[in-house]
């Protein structure tokens, strides 16, 4: 006759079953609240993208009305092929040159702007609607609050190609500015920004004061309204990441006026840009230009109506 289990040993059995699922629990809880701490205590680990019951990556799924966003918008996140490790998949990839076809870059934003630093640029000279001599030479200004200067890396070896960085001291942006001068002329529309009259990465250091300077030599605008504006970039040239939208540019454009230029040397300048740099047609524009200067010294010699007349078609180039 077998012997029944005394009492004591199911209430030992018990004891352990109840111990081993304690410790079970336990370690269930201490799993959980790592990983909470681990989250809070290192806010500057790889981020990756909280999914929202609504949408893909935290955003509102197409159509949801319960955040103020336009209904019917369809985020790129909403896509459900789009993930951020793939995106450049089949496309051209970014290899630190200016790829002109256009490209994809997975190169890191890098540091983003808290509100305090970000930078703000004012040009000196020209001011808005000022009058200044074509056919002499002309200094730009420009000055540069919250940005440290002097940081500029290869635009042929590393463009797009590096993160933004900061000053470790002042905590203000890294980088450098270009100024870009377009004629506007009295055309309501905007200018191609592929044609240009002048361009000049400004790289220098700006000192304490921040102010960058370069001289457009003479003859080189065309004649009436023109417009400088300044491009801010970090150290690989791409504009700074800001960590607000609603905010003042950090650019400044002027547009003023250009009286006295050479008309020959404003020709040669600007034919080729409107013809989009194109050898033939800077020919041609060349020989328009002899042509006009022909037509110039044949009305001088007709009188001063000839000469108008030579001098209105010579700037319709």
């Amino acid at each position: 006759m077998s012997s029944l289990p005394s009492p004591s040993s199911s209430l030992s059995v018990t004891s352990i079953m109840v111990k081993v699922q304690s410790i079970s629990l336990t370690f269930s809880l201490f799993v959980l609240l790592s990983a909470a701490t681990a989250q809070q205590a290192a806010p500057n680990a790889v981020q990756i993208a909280e999914q929202d019951p609504r949408g893909h990556f935290g955003q509102p799924a197409k159509g949801d009305t319960s955040d103020p966003i336009t209904p019917g918008i369809e985020f790129l996140a909403n896509d459900p092929v789009f993930n951020p490790t793939t995106f450049c998949a089949g496309k051209t990839l970014t290899n630190d040159s200016q790829i002109t076809t256009g490209s994809c870059s997975s190169t890191p934003i890098g540091t983003v702007l808290d509100t305090a630093h970000f930078p703000a640029s004012k040009f000196l000279a020209p001011t808005n609607g000022q009058t200044i001599p074509g056919d002499k030479d002309f200094t730009l200004q420009l000055k540069i609050n919250n940005f440290k200067t002097g940081f500029f890396d290869s635009a042929t070896f590393d463009y797009y190609a590096v993160p933004f960085t900061t000053d470790p001291q002042t905590g203000f942006m890294q980088g450098h500015s270009h100024v870009t001068v377009q004629a506007l002329g009295a055309a309501t529309a905007p200018p191609d920004p592929n044609v240009k009259q002048f361009f000049k990465g400004l790289n220098d250091d700006g000192g304490a004061a921040g102010i960058l300077s370069v001289t457009i030599p003479a003859n080189t605008l065309t004649a009436g309204i023109n417009r400088v504006c300044s491009m801010i970039g970090g150290r690989g040239h791409a504009p700074p990441p800001m960590s607000l939208i609603q905010r003042g540019n950090i650019d400044d454009c002027v547009r003023f006026n250009v009286v006295g230029s050479n008309p020959a040397a404003t020709g040669a300048a600007t034919a080729p840009a409107a013809a989009g740099n194109n050898a033939a047609a800077a020919q041609a524009a060349a020989a328009k230009a002899a042509t006009a200067a022909a037509a110039a010294q044949a009305g001088a010699a007709a009188g001063n109506t000839g000469a108008q007349k030579a001098k209105r078609a010579l700037f319709k180039l």
